[in-house]
């Protein structure tokens, strides 16, 4: 039975609804796709790609819906996925940068406002509405982590100095404090990559190579965690 008056105007009316919704969402799909490895995904982008392409798409319009939603929902995944690693790097960082100062005697009352510009990353990290967004909140961590550690380690030692001077200025034989050490996280891996050991002499050889890079870590200033 043929649509007529209202009845089809409505249908035409629905049908270019769900047409501009589906190239807004294929529009906010594009940036995400690079990071799709499913060759299924991928192809119910291409579908829904040729049915907008189309000069008379009405028969077909249906489908867009199903097309895109596995997609839409594969993306959010790698999204959270994304932020969730970067709220883990945010919690190492918090974490580190913590045990540098306790484990110098930095009283907390003095970190706290050296951590303060962590506090908005948790929020930053939160509000990523893309995969790139993720990943860039994630190598943020990794550049204000690097700013705080320096903050932390220059209080330490200005706080050692200040320390000294009032030692030196009540006759007391103060010994001054050693600067802190920076603490770092290393893998043996990324010290020492692409090897393959295959026998007892490759390991003998390995740990050889590997105490001298662990040394000039240390020699380097670096407090080192392993992982």
């Amino acid at each position: 039975m043929a649509l007529k008056g209202e009845a089809a105007e409505a249908f035409f009316r629905g049908q270019v609804d769900a047409f501009d919704k589906a190239r807004v969402r294929l529009q906010a799909l594009d940036p995400e796709l690079s990071y799709l490895d499913d060759d299924g995904l991928l192809a119910k982008v291409k579908g829904a790609q040729r049915i907008l392409t189309l000069d008379d798409p009405t028969r077909e319009i249906p489908q867009l819906a199903s097309l895109l939603s596995p997609v839409e929902v594969r993306v959010g995944e790698l999204r959270e996925l994304h932020k969730a690693e970067a709220v883990q790097a945010w919690q190492d960082a918090e974490r580190d940068l913590t045990s540098l100062a306790h484990t110098q005697g930095l009283p907390q009352g003095e970190l706290t406002p050296l951590l303060a510009s962590f506090g908005s990353l948790q929020a930053e990290i939160a509000a990523a509405a893309s995969i790139d967004a993720a990943i860039a909140r994630k190598a943020r961590v990794g550049v204000v982590r690097s700013q705080v550690a320096d903050r932390v380690v220059a209080r330490i030692n200005e706080l050692a100095r200040q320390h000294a001077q009032v030692g030196v200025t009540n006759g007391s034989a103060v010994a001054p404090a050693k600067p802190a050490r920076q603490l770092k996280t290393v893998r043996p891996a990324s010290l020492l990559p692409n090897r393959i050991l295959e026998t007892p002499e490759d390991v003998a050889h390995y740990l050889n190579e590997l105490e001298v890079a662990l040394l000039h870590e240390l020699e380097s200033g670096h407090k080192l965690r392993l992982e």
